[in-house]
């Protein structure tokens, strides 16, 4: 594997970012567990040592993660027409591979569409909205942003993108579960369009894939 970056060409019109931040410990292993895990989808060989490109085959998304091991933090760039639904594959890898490592402190933050050297906590975001409150001004600015418009970066456009996604997911893990709960996504996706739009309850889904995989 590469050491450092190599070239390569990536559209990053309209790319949709996510952050992750390490509170007090960044697992050295961390980005090479992921690069195993998903390693069928890397794109023309593009991988080092810190980072990895990857295409999808399935969705018209390519996405490029790098870790900075100094910062604490792994940085997610998906573009597409399909970069939400990569990027919740991509999300509940990571959230599978955090479960690895006792006390792991994890913040997942949604960077600022024109400002993103700043960031805002994603469960911050949904604390907001879930309180009604419409705006929020970030640390590190001055300018107040829609709550709303920041969960829709990453929220699901529609309800059968949740569903894509999920089948996707369960896919991956050859568990079957979808065939015995296609009546049952409501556990999975919460249905908000005022508030938050199409959002995954990873918690609920990642459990449930996780006890079929060990039964």
């Amino acid at each position: 594997m590469a050491v450092s970056e190599p070239p390569f060409d990536f559209d990053e019109q309209g790319v949709l970012r996510f952050l992750l931040e390490y509170k007090d410990f960044f697992p050295p292993s961390i980005m090479p567990r992921f690069i195993v895990k998903r390693h069928e989808e890397i794109k023309d060989e593009l991988r080092w040592r810190t980072g990895v490109v990857l295409k999808h085959p399935p969705l018209d998304a390519v996405a490029v993660v790098r870790a900075d091991n100094e910062a604490r933090r792994i940085q997610i760039l998906v573009n597409g027409t399909e970069r939400k639904v990569f990027l919740a594959l991509i999300w509940l890898t990571f959230r599978e591979l955090h479960t690895g490592f006792d006390g792991l402190k994890v913040s997942e933050r949604i960077p600022l569409p024109n400002n993103p050297a700043v960031s805002v906590a994603y469960e911050t975001l949904l604390d907001y909205a879930e309180q009604g409150l419409e705006k929020i001004i970030p640390e590190g600015t001055k300018k107040a942003y829609s709550v709303k418009e920041l969960l829709a970066g990453v929220h699901f456009d529609s309800q059968s993108e949740g569903e894509k996604m999920i089948a996707l997911a369960d896919g991956e893990r050859k568990t079957g579960a979808m065939n015995r709960l296609a009546t049952g996504l409501s556990r999975y996706l919460e249905v908000n369009p005022e508030v938050f739009g199409v959002k995954l309850n990873f918690n609920n889904l990642f459990d449930d894939l996780l006890k079929r995989e060990k039964k």
